[in-house]
C-alpha cells in the first residue's frame, strides 16, 4: 500500500474517532440534563427511567426528550414518551 494511501486512511480513521468521541460526549452531557431536569422538576426519578434513559444512543431522540423534560405536565406524561 502506498504512504499516500496510508495517510489517508490514517486521517479518515483519526476523524472517525474523533467525531464517534464528540457525539459520545453529547449524548452523555444530554442523558445528564433529561435525569437532572426530570429530578428538579418531579423528584426522585426510577431506577427504570434513569436505565432507559442511559441505554438511549440516537442523539436526536435524546434531544427531543430533553425538551419534553422541560415541558412536560408530569413524570407520566414524560415516561409515555419513552414507550
Amino acid at each position: 500500500m502506498s504512504t499516500l494511501v496510508e495517510m489517508w486512511l490514517a486521517e479518515g480513521k483519526a476523524k472517525g474517532i474523533a467525531k464517534g468521541k464528540a457525539e459520545g460526549v453529547a449524548e452523555g452531557i444530554t442523558k445528564g440534563e433529561i435525569r437532572a431536569t426530570l429530578k428538579q422538576r418531579f423528584g426522585e426519578i426510577s431506577q427504570e427511567v434513569k436505565d432507559t434513559i442511559q441505554s438511549m444512543t440516537d442523539l436526536v431522540a435524546l434531544q427531543s426528550l430533553l425538551v419534553h423534560a422541560e415541558n412536560c405536565k408530569s413524570l407520566d406524561e414524560f415516561c409515555e414518551a419513552l414507550k
